[in-house]
């Protein structure tokens, strides 16, 4: 006799399964953080301390003029002798916290908060190194700093989530 139920079809079970997340390489972890991270970083740096500057320019022109440094040749190897060493540190890290972190969200909220605190971090060496101490204005380029490492990081984790974790659909 034959069976009166349709055939159930393992492609309406693979439709109803949220996709997994593929395993991403760590060259690839460390290539988008490494080619995007500085110059983002650099971005949103100088547009942070733009900002803050209390002149009289208006919005426009502040962020004119900071998109016009960063992106100058001269303010993207800029860019990239600073920003190279925490963006590797931050590749690293990210590589190493995304194998136990199950969920999305909580892979962008380690990006944030790794990048925050390596560059955090790394520039309060450094202005300490530089100076002997932090004072208020180099406090306040710290934060702005991690602030933008924190978004820098954010966005390479989005790259990364987004357009390279998932498998391609089937044909």
């Amino acid at each position: 006799m034959s069976n009166p139920e349709p055939k159930r079809s393992n492609f309406a079970d693979a439709a109803s399964r949220p996709p997994s997340p593929r395993s991403i390489s760590f060259g690839k972890i460390t290539a988008v953080f490494l080619i995007l991270g500085p110059p983002l970083f650099g971005l949103l740096f100088w547009l942070a301390v733009s900002l803050a500057n209390r002149n009289s320019d208006p919005l426009h022109e502040k962020i004119y003029e900071a998109v016009g440094v960063a992106l100058s040749i001269f303010g993207l190897l800029a860019s990239y002798a600073v920003g190279l060493l925490p963006s590797l540190i931050s590749a690293l890290a990210y590589a190493k916290s995304r194998r136990h972190l199950s969920g999305v969200g909580h892979r962008f909220l380690a990006a944030v908060l790794i990048g925050a605190m390596v560059y955090l971090i790394l520039f309060a060496l450094f202005m300490i190194g530089l100076t002997g101490g932090l004072q208020h204005d180099y406090r306040l380029f710290t934060l702005y700093a991690a602030a933008a490492g924190a978004v820098s990081a954010f966005i390479c984790a989005f790259i990364l989530e987004e357009f390279m974790a998932w498998p391609a659909p089937p044909p």
